[in-house]
């Protein structure tokens, strides 16, 4: 392929953006007005000629990025964010903290099962039990969100080689993929009942994951009714 031509769709392949969407709610479901929200799992790898390499400050600046896309979003639908778990872990106590270490690894057993049936987030079929009620920021939310995320990244080299041996579909397959999966559970029962899955192509999504999936958000957000609670009634004046 001549190399003229190749620079400018690696350069192309490198800047472009395009994300979509996939959600899953229990129809049962109540809406959900505030959230409280388990520190976000993110894991970004670089791949090369040479294999992959998984980059820890990249991760642990994304994760932190994560975190404060969804509370915007979550702020602009109208819902509330209630607790801050890694900021107010210091106060915790030390059964407090082994209770957020025990329900983060009952979600590792359960979002496997929601990695193989998606679906099934529609029957009811998820739980984290109700001992989740006992997480700190519980007693003030409706919900209790899980971020997991994972993003691949390409070298300049690998790039070319993807461009090169992809065919028609090698600027795709040459530009960088990012995955988020949010999963709501019920903050009283620990029933899963909303599963967002959000995707991206393009380095977009590592820098700024609020500007590349907003749209998607808010569209899901309004969809699975997750916004702000019901005004509470009038009271009326006492007659005279």
């Amino acid at each position: 392929m001549n190399l003229k031509i190749l620079m400018p769709v690696i350069a192309i392949a490198a800047g472009a953006c395009l994300a979509g969407s996939k959600s899953y709610s229990d129809p049962k479901s109540p809406a959900i007005h505030s959230v409280c929200v388990m520190p976000p799992e993110a894991r970004v790898m670089r791949v090369g000629m040479k294999g992959g390499e998984s980059l820890t400050a990249e991760s642990n600046e994304w994760a932190r990025k994560l975190a404060a896309a969804f509370a915007h979003e979550v702020a602009l639908a109208g819902g509330e964010i209630k607790g801050d778990l890694p900021a107010d872990a210091a106060s915790y106590t030390e059964e407090q903290r082994q209770g957020v270490v025990r329900i983060r690894q009952k979600y590792e057993s359960v979002a496997a099962q929601l990695r193989r049936r998606n679906r099934d987030v529609r029957k009811a079929r998820f739980t984290l039990t109700d001992e989740i009620s006992l997480l700190p920021c519980a007693a003030q939310a409706d919900s209790v969100a899980f971020i997991d995320a994972t993003g691949t990244i390409q070298t300049g080299g690998r790039k070319t080689l993807s461009v090169i041996t992809g065919g028609f579909a090698g600027p795709l397959l040459a530009m960088s993929h990012f995955e988020i999966r949010i999963a709501f559970a019920d903050a009283r029962t620990g029933e899963i009942t909303t599963l967002l899955r959000l995707n991206s192509l393009g380095g977009k999504a590592a820098k700024d994951p609020d500007a590349v999936w907003k749209n998607a958000l808010a569209k899901e957000f309004k969809e699975r009714r997750i916004g702000p609670a019901p005004a509470a009634p009038a009271v009326a004046a006492p007659s005279n």
